[in-house]
């Protein structure tokens, strides 16, 4: 019976829906959000509770705004709170599995890419309620005395193999929490999307949260001030930049993949991302390209093609008449080859980002390329590109497909102003400025002693300068000074362990916390996820129907006498001993696609005690048949364990770098185990 493994958020949507009906442990989310100057606090506020008579695991994988920098990770249970600690990320990862181990509650909060963050939360325990407040500090759009920015709050369909294990990979198709928004502003009124928010909004956790400040400054945004983790004063000054009046020598790259043909609907308006690309140009060619300006233009799907050199004012037309292709999502091949098609070249990008691909950006710094990039769509994803763009000193616009045009206006325009790339710092640093979003902003640490004014001070200030700082810093250098400012880095966790809570027993059973599918992609994930659903159950039903062994049957009795025949083709009428003889015939060929179909963290402690009634038949065939092999009995003897519990142990070991549940199995259940006899059994069953 063949069982077609799909990979990627469909394919855990999938998955999520066929495991049954685990609790979600999300309950609830909200936001509290200060504005001051060019920066927003956010404070991300999450409510977990263990509805199931397990300890679990709870983990959510989102995404932040690219420049956002987690500063403070706290946990309310009971009536405790608790505050994490920073550290480097493989010590912090170390001290959450150790505690797991221990039995002991733990959140850990890490970045896996630049604008994607996971949290974790480890043996809570049946009943249990725990809140879970992760802050976050973000450069906040500049313009006409007015602050925006956004807060992503799900993704959508992202192609390529992910750069992380299948555990730690974002799942959507979840439900659509509601989140209580709550914003202060030093100056000006808030709107969240489009609302007032003179008092606290709620917003659908399936769009991204807009928020704008009118009038949050006069003639110059005021500085804000904060305090470094070794006593220094740190401030950061604000000076939004017009756009310089020069032409342009550049190369505009557009991306033609399928998913840009996605359907979305956006404030009533119904189309896709191409259309919304097309009538972005057509809207704001007079606003933004001139005739003077000689612009180069490429298209990208599954190859990178370039169309021909023109002026400004013709870019508009060509895009509307330019050939899609609809291929493939070939982001990175197509940055190279713009990239090396001529030095310091200066390229827009419009993409919307889907692809897991890993763009050489040290290729483009070398040459001296300089990319800004537009990522369109509500479900954009902003690691690759963002980087791309921060590194090569370019800007980076997200923008819903009903704002293309202003955001081509504002990309073109920054397009001719200086680039900004990022400046390397040793050793402590003193100055650091970067381009942001159109804004200069400027980081000093000093050794004043006088206190920073109150009334414009933020708390995460200081962080949000180290972050800026660290991006130039050699690894050691930034390791060391991202643990010390207490912040989430690529180098750097935050890491929380209650070790006065009472421990739990057992492997916790992880449970995926799904995001809500996005709004604008809702009807083409629903339909392609629903046709592959029903593929999945036909060709699942019969062996699930037949996943339950009797209590009152021995399970080798019941494969061999009940399941045998109609799984492997036999006739009804088989006796014991003929079944018996063609269970000794099978072997098992495929290692990877069993290991694939067991679901390690639905029930981990069954698992540990080598208990198959709940896996599906062409699962426990395969485990029961090689538990008959001689090394692997001679590994249980060893282990004081049964046949079938040690080859479960040996598959969760060959899973470990996929399945961190299946790590936790393996470490716990293989600690014991002599290195001689793992080998020897582990070579048995994969020779």
């Amino acid at each position: 019976m063949k069982h077609e493994h799909i990979s990627g958020p469909l394919g855990n949507f999938i998955a999520s829906k066929s495991r049954g009906s685990f609790p979600i442990p999300l309950k609830s989310a909200g936001y509290e959000i200060e504005v001051r100057s060019g920066l927003a606090e956010v404070r991300m506020i999450r409510t977990f509770r263990n509805d199931e008579d397990r300890p679990i695991e709870a983990t959510l994988t989102f995404p932040v705004p690219f420049h956002a920098v987690v500063t403070r990770l706290e946990a309310k249970v009971d009536d405790r709170r608790l505050v994490g600690e920073t550290k480097a990320k493989a010590v912090a990862r170390e001290s959450y599995e150790d505690a797991i181990d221990r039995g002991k509650p733990a959140v850990l909060h890490e970045e896996l890419l630049r604008g994607l963050h996971m949290l974790s939360l480890a043996n809570v325990a049946p009943g249990k309620e725990v809140e879970v407040t992760a802050s976050f500090v973000m450069p906040v759009t500049l313009s006409d005395g007015n602050g925006e920015f956004r807060i992503p709050t799900t993704v959508g369909h992202v192609y390529g193999e992910a750069p992380f294990v299948d555990s730690d990979a974002p799942v959507v198709g979840g439900p659509v929490l509601k989140a209580r928004v709550a914003v202060v502003a030093s100056k000006g009124i808030a709107h969240v999307n489009g609302k007032s928010a003179s008092a606290a909004v709620t917003a659908r956790l399936d769009r991204p949260v807009d928020v704008r400040v009118v009038g949050l400054y006069e003639e110059k945004p005021e500085p804000v001030f904060g305090r470094a983790a070794d006593g220094r004063k740190v401030s950061i000054s604000f000076s939004p930049e017009t756009a310089r009046d020069v032409a342009l020598d550049a190369d505009l790259l557009l991306d033609v993949s399928g998913s840009m043909k996605m359907d979305y609907d956006s404030d009533g308006e119904v189309g896709t991302k191409w259309d919304a690309v097309i009538a972005g140009f057509l809207s704001a060619s007079e606003k933004s390209f001139r005739k003077d300006d000689k612009v180069t233009v490429w298209s990208f799907s599954g190859s990178c093609r370039k169309h021909g050199t023109m002026s400004g004012d013709e870019v508009g037309k060509f895009v509307k008449d330019m050939p899609f292709d609809s291929g493939g999502t070939e982001l990175q091949a197509a940055v190279s080859t713009v990239t090396l098609s001529r030095p310091e070249t200066n390229v827009l990008l419009l993409t919307d980002g889907k692809s897991w691909n890993k763009i050489d950006v040290q290729q483009a710094v070398s040459t001296g390329a300089r990319f800004t990039v537009i990522l369109v769509g509500e479900s954009s994803l902003e690691t690759s590109v963002g980087y791309l763009a921060a590194m090569t000193g370019g800007q980076m616009f997200v923008v819903g497909s009903a704002g293309v045009h202003s955001a081509i206006v504002a990309a073109v325009a920054s397009m001719r102003n200086v680039s900004s790339p990022v400046v390397p710092v040793n050793g402590k640093p003193e100055t650091v400025s970067r381009r942001i979003a159109g804004t200069m902003i400027e980081a000093k640490w000093s050794d004043e002693s006088a206190e920073a004014p109150a009334e414009a001070s933020l708390s995460s200030a200081a962080a949000f300068a180290a972050d800026l700082a660290i991006q130039g810093m050699k690894e050691e250098e930034a390791a060391q000074f991202a643990e010390a400012e207490g912040i989430v880095s690529h180098l750097t966790s935050i890491v929380l362990i209650d070790d006065e809570a009472e421990a739990v027993e057992g492997v916790p059973a992880t449970r995926k916390v799904p995001l809500a599918t996005p709004a604008t992609e809702g009807a083409v994930f629903r339909s392609a996820a629903l046709s592959q659903q029903v593929s999945y159950h036909a060709s699942m039903a019969d062996a699930g129907s037949r996943s339950f062994l009797s209590a009152a049957m021995p399970v080798r009795h019941f494969l061999i006498q009940e399941a045998v025949p109609p799984v492997f083709g036999g006739p009804n009428d088989w006796s014991i001993e003929d079944a018996a003889k063609e269970l000794r015939r099978l072997r098992w060929r495929d290692v990877q696609t069993v290991l694939k179909l067991i679901d390690w963290d639905a029930n981990p402690d069954a698992l540990m005690k080598g208990d198959v009634s709940e896996l599906p038949l062409e699962v426990s065939f395969p485990i029961l048949r090689l538990s008959e092999v001689d090394e692997v009995a001679e590994l249980a003897r060893a282990l004081n364990v049964t046949e079938d519990m040690a080859v479960i142990l040996i598959l969760a070991d060959l899973y470990s770098a996929v399945s961190r549940t299946a790590e936790r199995i393996a470490r716990k259940g293989l600690a014991k185990a002599d290195k001689m006899v793992l080998a020897k059994a582990k070579k048995a069953l994969t020779a």
